[in-house]
Order: C-alpha cells, then sequence, then structure tokens
C-alpha cells in the first residue's frame, strides 16, 4: 500500500469533526418586539438573566445594578446560525472589547450615565462560548434613546431627551 497525502488529510480532518462539540442553541428569548416609538420603529432587545450574568462577567461588573432591562435598536434580533444564540447588547460588548474599541471603563460609563455616543458600525459577532461567527446581516444602529430600564420605584423609565426632536 502507497502513502497518500490525501487519505491522511482525510483521516485527520474526519477525526477532528468527530470530537467537533457544538452549542446548544440557547433558549428562545422573549421576542424582540416593535414598539410604538416616537421616532419610528425601534425593536426592544430585552435582556434576560443570562445575559445580565454575561454581561457582568464581560464588565466585570454587577450588571443588574444598572437595573437595565433592555436596549431599542433598529432592528429585531439576529439567530446565530452557527449556534442558535440571539444577538444582545452582550455580542455588542463582547466585540468592543475584543476588538479594543471600548475599554470596560468607558462602556460602564455610558451605561450608567444612560448617554449615547457617536461610534462607527462595528461587525456583531456572536459571544456564544466558543462560536465567534460574524451574523450575516448588518448591525442594527443604535436608536436615539436606547437603554430601557428600571427605576428603584418599578416603574420603567426612558434615557433622556425623549420628548426632543431628532437631528436632521
Amino acid at each position: 500500500m502507497q502513502f497518500s497525502w490525501t487519505y491522511l488529510l482525510r483521516l485527520v480532518s474526519a477525526s477532528l469533526l468527530m470530537g467537533r462539540t457544538v452549542a446548544a442553541p440557547t433558549a428562545e428569548p422573549e421576542l424582540s418586539r416593535a414598539i410604538d416609538a416616537r421616532h419610528g420603529d425601534e425593536y426592544l432587545w430585552y435582556i434576560d438573566d443570562a445575559e445580565s450574568r454575561h454581561l457582568s462577567d464581560l464588565l466585570g461588573t454587577d450588571f443588574g445594578r444598572l437595573r437595565i432591562k433592555g436596549v431599542l435598536l433598529s432592528k429585531p434580533k439576529m439567530q446565530c446560525e452557527n449556534c442558535g444564540k440571539h444577538t444582545g447588547l452582550d455580542d455588542i460588548v463582547h466585540n468592543a472589547l475584543q476588538d479594543g474599541v471600548h475599554s470596560k471603563e468607558f462602556m460602564i460609563k455610558v451605561l450608567e450615565d444612560r448617554t449615547s455616543h457617536p461610534s462607527s458600525g462595528h461587525v456583531i459577532r456572536c459571544s456564544g462560548a466558543g462560536c465567534g461567527r460574524a451574523y450575516d446581516e448588518p448591525p442594527p444602529r443604535w436608536t436615539r434613546d436606547w437603554i430601557r430600564g428600571e427605576d428603584t420605584g418599578g416603574q420603567e423609565v426612558h434615557s433622556e431627551g425623549a420628548d426632543e426632536e431628532p437631528e436632521a
């Protein structure tokens, strides 16, 4: 029997594929839903407990203390074709940290102050364990009033500027 590089490559490829693990899809999040907003159609991306824990790990702080229940974006959540995870604020934060776009401190300050800052569009990659696949669609844009949360009285709050007209 003669040595074959092709056979060896097929054998190695098959053994690598056999040992490959694929992350289980995440539970279906509360559906992102269109809301009747002052500045057109926006989508509220709810932040569930699992995403809140992930954000706490990424930012090195208790994300729950910020009382942010969701963010408003220009399009509905997308689902990763590789692992099934739905997009979230955790993907955006993960990518900004990984790419060196923003520091943890900067992002925590933005979230605490509930302010928006100009930012160039970024490709959103899945932050699921070991995934990293880029979502195929273009990334959503932040809307003018982009943070939804709860104050200590349990009433929903909106970020500053809700009554202002959008800039041209």
